[in-house]
Order: structure tokens, then sequence, then C-alpha cells
């Protein structure tokens, strides 16, 4: 198939293919070597089979692929190290945990393959002295390559290329947060004892930034999380941990204050508002449709999802950039779907029964990003 469509359009790939009971997704992660998804008619999912867009599947892919690329490096290096039987056994052991939510293809997980990364708003002065306790953690401790900061699982700092943070918050939402406030404060991953004499990463995560092997270090002070990371091949001087776990307990409290007093937090929205917004620039991402890290369903009308979902994917795949892009629909039980593109930057909004008119949607869209986007988002 990806061969045959190569012949009208040498420069693309396929990634989809619609079947008459099923539908084909299609990812490719190294030369000549493709990840392969077919879904067939539901039996129990709240989702009707025709609504899943092929962007959806596509992107649940690409992030099932980049969480084993994390996690294990990428299938081309492996398949340079050993034999394609051996790799193909350790994929059919990692991948139908990570797949398995295909398996009940909700609201909220196709919400999730159009996601980013959420970063915590704060004021310039907060972010500043955020920036300078990272600076003195990594001037310190000369031999990490990167760290990222979590306040409530919002990103504050990533000192990482965006694609690893977004995957390492994918992680830490799977991993970490959901018995976060269940751990003791210190170092959560990573050594299990600081003993000035010993060096060794006991309970640290072995993983992979742009394909360069390093260990993954996990810190908690109240409601910040600090992950840091570390060549596996790095000699570390001693005392190193017990030096780092000094710093941290000393300095992160008075950051990890400094933040919950300042959280930008603007008030008044309407419940009547939902909303999507990503950059594809940084990859940031915010929505009011999902709370939580949960796949609990929506509770939007029969229909209007399904809308919305075809509203992201027609944007995100314009191929028209510079100018602002704008659709206004009006969905069953009188809601309005009303998405708009700026470069690459992207905003959808939800209004219900109350706004009668386009005059009024478009008031509507303004009136929100002008609120909670006036910084971000340009009408």
């Amino acid at each position: 198939m990806t061969q045959f469509t190569r012949q009208f359009q040498p420069d693309r790939n396929v990634e989809s293919m619609h079947a008459k009971n099923s539908q084909h997704a299609f990812y490719k992660i190294a030369e000549n070597t493709w990840m392969v998804i077919v879904v067939g008619p539901p039996s129990n999912s709240n989702v009707p089979f025709s609504c899943i867009t092929n962007a959806v599947l596509v992107s649940l892919l690409e992030q099932s692929y980049a969480m084993y690329a994390f996690l294990n490096g990428t299938v081309e290096d492996k398949l340079n190290a050993e034999s394609a039987r051996i790799l193909r056994a350790k994929m059919e052991a990692f991948f139908p945990a990570s797949l398995n939510s295909l398996l009940h293809i909700d609201e909220a997980v196709q919400l999730a393959s159009f996601r980013g990364i959420q970063f915590l708003p704060v004021d310039k002065l907060t972010f500043l002295q955020v920036q300078c306790f990272v600076n003195a953690l990594e001037s310190a401790f000369s031999q990490l390559t990167g760290s990222v900061l979590f306040l409530d699982g919002l990103v504050l700092h990533g000192g990482v290329e965006l694609e690893d943070l977004k995957t390492l918050v994918i992680y830490a939402e799977r991993e970490i947060l959901p018995s976060f406030s269940e751990l003791k404060e210190g170092f959560i991953i990573g050594p299990e004892v600081i003993d000035e004499g010993d060096n060794s990463p006991s309970n640290a995560v072995q993983c992979f930034l742009q394909n360069s092997q390093v260990y993954m270090l996990g810190f908690r002070y109240a409601r910040c999380l600090l992950i840091v990371f570390l060549p596996v091949d790095c000699v570390l001087p001693s005392p190193f941990y017990a030096q780092l776990n000094t710093f941290l307990f000393k300095s992160l409290p008075d950051v990890a204050s400094i933040i919950e007093r300042h959280i930008y937090a603007p008030q008044g929205l309407d419940e009547s508002y939902k909303y999507f917004y990503f950059n594809r620039i940084n990859l940031a991402w915010k929505t009011s449709l999902v709370t939580d890290g949960s796949n609990k369903g929506l509770s939007l009308p029969s229909g209007l999802f399904s809308v919305m979902t075809s509203v992201i994917d027609t944007l995100m795949s314009s191929e028209d950039e510079g100018h602002v892009k704008e659709m206004l629909i009006r969905g069953q039980g009188e809601w309005w779907v009303v998405g708009r593109r700026s470069a690459e930057r992207l905003f959808v909004v939800l209004f219900d029964n109350r706004t009668k008119t386009l005059l009024e949607a478009n008031e509507n869209v303004n009136k929100l990003s002008r609120h909670f986007f006036n910084n971000i988002f340009v009408e």
C-alpha cells in the first residue's frame, strides 16, 4: 500500500486507508519500516466508527511510538544493534499496553490525540525567579543535561527539546502524577537512600533524549515535581546525590512558595464556554474540555464532538499559512463551533444555544480570546 500510493504523490507518505468495515492508519518509524493500526466497527465505544478521524489515529500512533523511543531508543538504532525478530518481540510486549486506549476510543481519547504541552501561566517576575533557580541548579551541577519543573502536572520550565518534553509530560501523567500526593518529599525517582559515599542511581529510569541514553531522576517538594537528566556514562563526583539533595531541599521550597502565590488564574469564565487552544510552534496546549488526565467522556451533545474534531483537523492541516483561517458551524442542538487559525496558533470554541447569530458567535470568540489569550492569540 505504501509503495503503491507513492506512484501518485512520491514526496508524501500515505497516512490512512478506509475499507468497508475497517479503517487503517500508517506511521513511518524508520526507512521501510511502518506501524499500522487497523480499527473495525466499535463494540461498546461511545463514538461511531465513522467519527474517528484519520488525524486521531495517526496522532495516537505517533504518541505511542514516541513513548517507545523515549524509553527504549529508536527502532532505527535498535535494528542496527539487534535482529528484526528480537526487536519485533520486544515491541509486541510494549505496544499492547500503550495502544490499549485504541480499544475504547471515546471523546477524551480523541481530544488527547491533538494534545501538546500544558504550561502553567505565571507573571513575568515569577517566570524569571524560576529561571534563576534553574540556572543556579544547572550551574552548580554541570553534569545535568536538562531539567523540567512541574506544578500540579503543568509545566513551568522545560529544559529539553519540545518533542521530548511532550512525551515526558505524558509519561509523568501515566507513571508519576496519579500517586504523586502519596509520595514522600525528596527523590521519588533516583537514589532510594542518600549516602555520601554512594553515587549509584539505584532507582533511576533509563530513557532517551534526542537518541542519547540518560538517567531520569525525579524530586518532589509539596506540589512541585522536578525532573533532571544525567548521561548514563557520566562519571559523578562524590558525594553528588547528597549535594544535589541538599541543594534542592534548600532552594526548591522558596521557589514553590513564590510560584503558588503568583499563579495567574483569570476569573469570570462562563461555564458555557468550552474551548481548545494549540500552538504548533511551542506545542502549548490548553482546553476546558478535559480537567484531568482521565479518559472520561466529555458530556457534549451527540455529534457535536465529531464536528469539533473535524474543525481542528481541517484547520491544522491547512497548507496556506500566514493568514487567519476561520470556520463557524452551527451544530445539533443549537450549539456553535467556531475555529480560528492564526499562523501556527489554533483556537476552537463551543457555545451553547444562548448564542443566536453569527455576529454573536464572532463577538463571543473575540471576548474570550481577549480575556484568556490576549498575550498569545492574534485575532
